[in-house]
C-alpha cells in the first residue's frame, strides 16, 4: 500500500510539473459566424475634477461625473473578414446618467439595425426609422463602435495577446501603440513610445469544451496634452484590466474589467497665458459577453 500511494503521489507531482511547464497560443479574437446571437452587457463610469487657474486666480472649475448602463442582444446578419459588418440588436437595457438623474436611451426597448459602410457604422431602427443624433452616439458607445476601425487597425484583442505561447503565471510586454489604437478615441495625446504595459496569464481552465484563461495587466500611457492643450510635463494614465475570456477562439464568451486614473498638477499655455491645472479623473467598467440560449 506504500509503495501505491508512494508511486501516486509521485505521478501527480509528474503530472503537475508537465501541466506548469505547459505553453498556451492565446487566441482572444472569436470570429463571428452569420446567425450567432449573443448578450452583451457593460456598465462604464467616469468622474472628472479638473480646476484651471491663471496667477493664482480661479478661471474655471470643472467636475464631470457620467455613468451609462447597457444590456443588449446582439444577431449577427453579416460578416466582412473576421468582423460583423451587419447587425441586429435588441436593447433590453440603455440608461445614461445626466446631472445625476438616470435617463434612459429612446432606444431602450427596441431593435436596431446597424450597418458599416464606407464612412462608418450608420444605424436605424427596426421599421426603417432613423434614431436622434444622441441615440445614435449611445447606441455607438454601447457597441463599441465609436471609434470606425480602419483596415489593418488591430483590435483590442490583438492589443492585449502576447503574439506567442505563454505559460500560466508569465507575462509579456504589451504594445503601448496597439492598446491605444484599439481602445482610446484621442491616442495623438499621447506619447506612445513612452508608454508601457504588461500582461499575465494566471491561471487557464476548461468550459464547457473551451478552454479560457483568466488574464491581468496595467497599462501606463504618458498623456502629453489634455485635449488641444499641451501641458508642460507629461501625465500618467495608468489602467488596470482584468480578463476572464475563451482563449482559444471557440467562444465568445467572456468578461473584461477595466480601472484606469490620472492625477496631478500640471501648467499649460493657450493664447499666449500660462494656466495651472488640477487634475483629477477615475474611470473603469465591465463588458460581459455570453451566448444567447
Amino acid at each position: 500500500m506504500k509503495t501505491l500511494v508512494t508511486s501516486l503521489a509521485f505521478a501527480f507531482v509528474l503530472a503537475t510539473a508537465v501541466r506548469a511547464d505547459e505553453t498556451y497560443d492565446l487566441k482572444l479574437k472569436y470570429t463571428p459566424k452569420v446567425g450567432d446571437k449573443t448578450n452583451h452587457t457593460s456598465k462604464e463610469k467616469m468622474a472628472m475634477k479638473m480646476t484651471v487657474s491663471s496667477g493664482g486666480a480661479v478661471v474655471q472649475e470643472q467636475d464631470q461625473k457620467e455613468k451609462k448602463s447597457f444590456q443588449y442582444t446582439e444577431e449577427v446578419v453579416k460578416v466582412a473578414g473576421d468582423d460583423v459588418s451587419e447587425g441586429k440588436y435588441t436593447f433590453q437595457e440603455a440608461t445614461h446618467e445626466v446631472e445625476g438623474e438616470d435617463t434612459d436611451y429612446a432606444f431602450k426597448g427596441k431593435t436596431v439595425l446597424g450597418k458599416k459602410g464606407e464612412d462608418g457604422w450608420e444605424f436605424t431602427y427596426e421599421d426603417g426609422s432613423e434614431l436622434a443624433e444622441e441615440d445614435v452616439a449611445g447606441v455607438k458607445d454601447a457597441l463599441s463602435k465609436k471609434k470606425n476601425k480602419k483596415e489593418g487597425e488591430p483590435g483590442v484583442e490583438e492589443a492585449l495577446s502576447p503574439g506567442k505561447p505563454v505559460k500560466v503565471g508569465e507575462s509579456w510586454d504589451l504594445d503601448p501603440k496597439k492598446f491605444a489604437s484599439g481602445m482610446m478615441d484621442d491616442e495623438e495625446s499621447f506619447d506612445l513610445e513612452k508608454s508601457k504595459g504588461s500582461m499575465t496569464l494566471i491561471s487557464v481552465e476548461k468550459r464547457g469544451g473551451a478552454q479560457f484563461g483568466k488574464i491581468e495587466g496595467e497599462i501606463e500611457l504618458v498623456a502629453e496634452k489634455m485635449g488641444p492643450v499641451q501641458l508642460n510635463k507629461p501625465l500618467k494614465l495608468k489602467f488596470k484590466l482584468t480578463l476572464d475570456v475563451c482563449i482559444d477562439a471557440t467562444e465568445p464568451t467572456g468578461t473584461m474589467k477595466i480601472d484606469a486614473g490620472m492625477k496631478g498638477k500640471r501648467t499649460a499655455e493657450a493664447n499666449g497665458q500660462e494656466f495651472e491645472l488640477d487634475i483629477d479623473m477615475d474611470m473603469g467598467g465591465t463588458l460581459t459577453i455570453e451566448r444567447a440560449k
